[in-house]
């Protein structure tokens, strides 16, 4: 895991401060992914209608739902059907781990963002 620090405006003082903020891109990719429909289909090599462009300069068509963000908000609504059959058993039992345990996996795969890996693409 990589740490990056930045010091907006320096202090020469060490020990504890306020108004100090971390921030963490990881959860950051999925909503990025959704928000921006950003999905190896969806990529448009110019500006065009019903196009959105991101920060990189590349655009992405809003025409439909692309299936890499088709599929982070199904497994969104997995994990949250599965978190509600937890709910239904009791603390401690097997019918409540199993299903905790589900939804653990489904939120872990929406947190990490879904993106053909292994794969090089120039964007």
């Amino acid at each position: 895991m990589i740490h990056t620090a930045v010091a907006l405006w320096p202090s020469r003082k060490t020990g504890r401060h306020n108004n100090v903020a971390v921030f963490d891109y990881r959860a950051m990719y999925a909503e990025i992914q959704r928000a921006d429909n950003i999905s190896p289909e969806m990529l448009r090599h110019e500006a065009g209608e019903n196009t959105r462009a991101v920060g990189n300069g590349t655009h992405w068509s809003q025409d439909s739902v692309g299936v890499l963000p088709q599929l982070q908000m199904d497994l969104a609504d997995a994990r949250n059907e599965a978190k509600a059959e937890m709910k239904k058993h009791e603390p401690g039992s097997s019918e409540y781990a199993g299903f905790n345990t589900l939804q653990l996996a489904f939120k872990a795969q929406c947190r990490h963002g879904i993106w053909p890996h292994g794969t090089h693409r120039s964007w």
